[in-house]
């Protein structure tokens, strides 16, 4: 199973009227407050039609570099479709397509909600799956907390998965925002025909950083990542880390 550590500039966009969209350097601000800087949330960022970005890393465990890249484009106000690739793994190369659509919504409580559903070419269970996220977020001031509940059924075997992601990041100025990721997945269905290399668990946790200017941002994660495997004894662990650009338009 790959071990993808994603630190992007953020998850989501919103349509917005061309004679309301502000400066770069505004819109930048705006991305470093919302602190939509990880692919794996889930929080709107209402100021953007779309964005492209990549990412590269190393995943020490397995002893391999990470490559990604996704591009996110706004259909209406409260609604994107999204489409990522994602390369891990020099001796046996595997790649997964997302195609992801989103509603967004927000209320007035100040809680960011948002529900995603799509397609995982190589999802947790090492299987082709379908996923439903549901992600919560709240901005207190410079502290933004978030986190996204995601649910994936296999398409083969019968297989199932649960993940959770949560993380808290704090705007350090108007274009620096620092903070702490951690992810964990379970591996739902138990029995003993599991496909070759399924985790039966896995978690990964650690510092992020991102600074933008004007509709770029450079982002760096990195994480302490574990990984035990089903009807193995096999566990691994160790350091995986990113490095992250990308433009907002």
């Amino acid at each position: 199973m790959k071990i993808c550590v994603i630190a992007l500039l953020c998850s989501q966009v919103a349509l917005a009227d061309p004679g309301e969209l502000a400066a770069p350097q505004v819109q930048s601000t705006v991305a470093a407050r919302e602190g939509a800087y990880s692919a794996a949330a889930l929080a709107p960022v209402r100021e953007r039609r779309g964005l492209i970005v990549m990412s590269m890393g190393y995943d020490q465990p397995r002893n391999a570099p990470i490559l990604s890249a996704l591009a996110q484009l706004a259909l209406t106000a409260r609604v994107s479709v999204r489409a990522g690739i994602e390369r891990s793994d020099v001796d046996d190369a595997t790649t997964s397509a997302v195609l992801q659509f989103d509603a967004l919504a927000q209320r007035d409580a100040g809680i960011d909600v948002a529900f995603a559903a799509g397609y995982e070419g190589l999802g947790f269970n090492t299987v082709p799956a379908a996923v439903a996220r549901v992600g919560l977020g709240r901005q207190l001031g410079a502290l933004r907390i978030s986190s996204v509940a995601s649910y994936g059924a296999g398409l083969e075997e019968g297989e199932r998965y649960g993940s959770l992601y949560s993380a808290c990041s704090y705007q350090l100025g108007t274009r620096t925002v620092a903070g702490l990721e951690a992810v964990g997945g379970l591996d739902l269905e138990r029995d003993d025909d599991e496909p070759a290399d399924e985790p039966d668990w896995q978690l990964r946790a650690g510092p992020m950083l991102a600074y933008a200017f004007d509709a770029f941002a450079l982002t760096a994660n990195i994480g302490w990542s574990t990984t035990k495997y089903r009807l193995s004894a096999l566990q691994r662990t160790g350091v995986v880390g990113t490095v992250g650009v990308g433009r907002t338009f």
